[in-house]
């Protein structure tokens, strides 16, 4: 893969740890079996897609590194991003585009032109990793060179479930916990809470989403009881699977929150 003249070779060797890391990853989920109902070159394509995404974050972030620097504009960064997902997209094809079983996954790139098919870029326009980039570009279009906006920048301190709160929703929190309301699932709450320190133990699960909620299914963890009636979604992981995948991943993080949240305020027991 050729990267940018602009990018430095600390920039490059960044991108390459951590598609080797995604390459772990990818790997690793291709022997676990898939949870109920889903067939395992389904799961592996999958897992193969969030492989070419995670490359094209650690990608985006040192593109948008460059727009903070006012090396390069923000059109200039868009389209070196959209040119390197394409690009990856067709080497990724060609190396790794199989299932467990060696058998090629369905078409990705349009043979006239090489673009990526609509559907896939779609999917990938839909993703975490996408609206995360698009955050990172609006924010440097509209304000001076400052800290990444990306996850993962070490200038960026993260709390144990990679949110960063503010004082308000601090005191908000306090406040919210006085009221009455529903009784909360302590016991559930601290079984995930297990889950994702156990995958996730430096705290930025969201980078590892796929495989949080591959291993809240392996633990036999409830998902939310409106899930299936509303949604269809019988798994945790099926939420990343789903035909509206920003929608999926959004409903996963939240409901992940919600656990860690509740896994904090758990009261102790008191020996008298």
């Amino acid at each position: 893969m050729e990267y940018p003249q602009e990018f430095s070779v600390q920039a490059r060797a960044r991108v390459v740890a951590k598609q080797l890391k995604a390459t772990r990853k990818l790997e690793q989920i291709q022997t676990k079996e898939p949870p109920e109902g889903w067939a395992e070159n389904r799961l592996d394509e999958c897992a193969f897609y969030a492989y070419i995404l995670r490359v094209f974050l650690a990608f985006a972030h040192e593109a948008c590194e460059l727009g903070r620097q006012g090396t390069w504009p923000v059109d200039r960064i868009r389209k070196k991003a959209n040119d390197f997902l394409r690009e990856f997209t067709i080497e990724a094809y060609y190396e790794k585009g199989c299932d467990r079983f060696g058998n090629r996954f369905r078409e990705m790139i349009d043979n006239h032109d090489g673009s990526l098919l609509p559907e896939l870029e779609r999917y990938f326009h839909q993703s975490e990793e996408w609206h995360q980039f698009e955050k990172a570009l609006s924010a440097i279009a509209k304000r001076p060179p400052a800290p990444s906006d990306l996850p993962g920048h070490p200038s960026k301190p993260e709390s144990s479930d990679g949110a960063v709160p503010t004082v308000d929703e601090a005191v908000n929190s306090r406040s919210q916990a006085r009221k009455r309301g529903p009784q909360r699932d302590f016991e559930t709450a601290a079984r995930v809470a297990e889950v994702v320190g156990r995958v996730s133990p430096d705290g930025r699960w969201r980078e590892n989403l796929d495989e949080v909620l591959l291993a809240l299914d392996e633990s036999a963890i409830p998902t939310p009881k409106t899930w299936k009636p509303n949604h269809g979604y019988r798994n945790w992981y099926a939420a990343v699977a789903a035909d509206d995948v920003a929608r999926g991943r959004h409903m996963a993080i939240e409901a992940i929150n919600h656990h860690l949240k509740n896994a904090k305020e758990r009261p102790t027991a008191t020996i008298l």
